[in-house]
C-alpha cells in the first residue's frame, strides 16, 4: 500500500512542502527510512520503538519503505511525528491525512514535544495552501492565523486512539497512562467520592492531615474517564476566544497564592477558569488562599457561571468547572494527626479554619475525609476495574442526559433539578426530620439529593434507594 503526507518544517527557509511518502512492497522485513539518498538508520529505529511501546503497533512482515523530499535543507526532528502518521496511514490505522499538516519531535513513550516557531509553520501552510494543523499540547498558546485550523495532542495516543479499532483493537480504548486509582494506597472512601463526582460533576471538598495522600488521590481522577469524554477533549480542546485558540485541559492543578488574573482571565486573554469550561480544578491547599479569594471561587461555584466585565462588554461562561478542593487542618498540616505532633497555637488554628465558614463549605456537594493508611503491599485487595467504572460513568451521562433533555442542565449538578428528583414519602420524612435535629440549611438538604441521585445513576437505580440516600448524608458531615 502507497501513501503520501504533504508537511512543512518549523526550521528551514524554504517555503516549499515537504513530501513523505511511505510504500509497503513485497519481501522479507525490512524497514528504512530515506532522507533523499541518505538511510537514516538511528531514525528508522526509533520510529519502530515507538511504534511498538506507544501503540502497540507491529510492522509488517514486508518491506516498508519511507522516502521524505530533499528539498536542499538539513533533515529537522519536527519530521518525526508527520513521518509516524504517515506510516500510519500505509498501515490503515490512521486516514485522515489530507490537509492536515502535523509537526512535532517525539519522545520514546509517544509524547509529542512542543515546536520552536509554529507561526513560521502556519505561514508555510498559508502559502501552500493547506488548512490543519496538529501541535504538541505543550506549544504556548498561539494566536489563530488567517484560516488555519489548529487542534493539540499530547501523545500519538491522542491522535490515532479512534482509529485504533481498525487495526485489531477494541472499539472503546483509553490511552491514559498517568497515576490510576490502582496506583493509590487505600484511601476507598476518597476515590468512591471522586467517582461520584466525575458521575454528577460536583464540588468535593476534601479535607486531612497533610503528608496522607491527598493530592495523589485527587490527580488520579483522570483515569476514570471514560473513552468518548477523553475524545471530546482531544477534538475540542480549544474554543474561540475573541479570535484564540486555548487549550481545554481535564484537570488544572492550582496552588495557593495564584495570580488573580491568571485564574479569572483579563480582556483577551482567558485565565485558568475560562479554559477549563466543563473540566475540573483541583485547589490544592486550598484554605491558604486569602479570604477574599476563597469568596470569589465560592461565589462562582454558587452562581454556575463566571462573569467577566472588561471596559467595553461583559462576558458571561456558563457550565464552569467542578472544583475540588484540598485542605489541612492547620497550618503545619499536623492537627489531629497521631504519626506527627502540630507545632501550632490554638488560636492560629482557630483563625485558620475561620477562613472556611460554614455558608462557604456547604458549596461543597461532597465533604470527604482522607485518612492515613499504613503501608501494605496487598494491593490486589484494592483493585479497581477501571474499564468497568468508565462505563458505568457513561451511561450515567446518558442517564442525566435522558432526563434534562432539551434543558440547559447538563449534569445533576445544577441548581436546577430540583423538580426532576424524587424520593419516597418515608425517605423525605427521615431527611426532615434529620434537617431539623442538626439545624442544617437548605442548601445542605439539595446537596444531599442532587448527590443521591448520581450515587443511583451510578449503581443504575431507577428510583433514589435508602442506601443511596444515606450515602449522600454522610458526605454532608463534615470533620474540620
Amino acid at each position: 500500500m502507497y501513501k503520501k503526507l504533504i508537511t512543512v518544517d518549523s526550521e528551514s527557509y524554504s517555503s516549499k512542502p515537504i513530501i513523505i511518502e511511505a510504500n509497503i512492497l513485497k519481501g522479507m522485513f525490512a524497514f528504512s527510512i530515506f532522507y533523499g539518498l541518505q538511510n537514516m538508520t538511528s531514525l528508522s529505529t526509533k520510529i519502530q520503538s515507538i511504534l511498538k511501546s506507544s501503540l502497540g503497533v507491529k510492522l509488517p512482515n514486508a518491506k516498508l519503505i519511507v522516502n521524505i523530499q530533499d528539498n536542499g535543507e538539513k533533515y529537522t526532528d519536527d519530521l518525526e511525528l508527520p513521518i509516524i502518521m504517515c506510516i500510519l496511514s500505509c498501515l490503515g490505522i490512521y486516514n485522515d491525512t489530507s490537509n492536515v499538516v502535523f509537526s512535532g519531535r517525539l519522545n520514546l513513550d509517544g509524547s509529542i514535544l512542543p515546536v520552536t516557531n509554529p507561526y513560521k509553520i502556519m505561514k508555510k501552510m498559508q502559502i501552500n495552501k493547506l488548512g490543519y494543523l496538529i501541535l504538541s499540547s505543550s506549544t504556548k498558546e498561539i494566536v489563530n492565523y488567517r484560516n488555519i485550523q489548529i487542534k493539540y495532542a499530547k501523545k500519538i495516543n491522542d491522535i490515532v486512539s479512534p482509529n485504533l479499532s481498525n487495526h485489531g483493537k477494541s472499539d472503546e480504548v483509553h490511552t491514559y497512562s498517568g497515576v490510576t486509582f490502582n496506583d493509590i494506597l487505600g484511601q476507598k472512601a476518597l476515590l468512591r467520592a471522586l467517582i461520584i463526582s466525575v458521575v454528577g460533576r460536583h464540588h468535593v471538598l476534601v479535607s486531612g492531615v497533610s503528608g496522607i495522600g491527598k493530592t495523589l488521590a485527587i490527580s488520579s481522577i483522570e483515569s476514570i474517564f471514560p473513552c468518548e469524554d477523553t475524545k471530546i477533549i482531544i477534538d475540542n480542546n480549544f474554543y474561540n476566544y475573541d479570535g484564540r485558540l486555548w487549550i481545554r485541559p481535564l484537570l488544572s492543578k492550582i496552588e495557593p497564592g495564584l495570580n488573580k488574573t491568571l485564574l479569572y482571565g483579563k480582556k483577551n486573554q482567558p485565565g485558568i477558569f475560562t479554559k477549563s469550561k466543563n473540566s475540573f480544578i483541583f485547589f490544592d491547599e486550598f484554605n491558604n488562599n486569602s479570604i477574599n479569594h476563597i469568596k470569589n471561587i465560592a461565589a462562582t461555584m454558587e452562581e454556575e457561571n463566571l462573569s467577566l466585565s472588561f471596559r467595553d462588554k461583559k462576558i458571561v461562561h456558563k457550565n464552569i468547572a467542578t472544583i475540588i478542593a484540598a485542605i489541612n487542618p492547620c497550618p503545619c498540616g499536623n492537627y489531629g494527626s497521631k504519626e506527627k505532633d502540630c507545632k501550632c497555637q490554638i488560636s492560629l488554628i482557630n483563625r485558620y479554619k475561620d477562613k472556611l465558614p460554614i455558608p462557604i463549605i456547604d458549596r461543597f456537594h461532597i465533604k470527604v475525609q482522607a485518612d492515613y493508611e499504613k503501608y501494605s503491599n496487598k494491593r490486589d485487595e484494592n483493585f479497581y476495574d477501571l474499564e468497568n467504572i468508565r462505563k458505568r460513568i457513561s451511561k450515567a451521562w446518558s442517564i442525566q442526559k435522558n432526563r434534562y433533555n432539551n434543558l440547559s442542565i447538563m449534569y445533576n449538578s445544577s441548581k436546577d433539578i430540583n423538580e426532576y428528583i424524587s424520593i419516597s414519602s418515608k425517605q423525605e420524612a427521615y431527611l426532615i426530620k434529620l434537617i431539623n435535629h442538626y439545624k442544617l440549611s437548605l442548601r445542605t438538604r439539595d446537596n444531599i439529593l442532587r448527590v443521591a441521585r448520581s450515587i443511583s445513576d451510578f449503581e443504575g437505580e431507577d428510583t433514589i434507594s435508602d442506601k443511596s440516600l444515606m450515602e449522600a448524608i454522610n458526605y454532608q458531615i463534615y470533620i474540620y
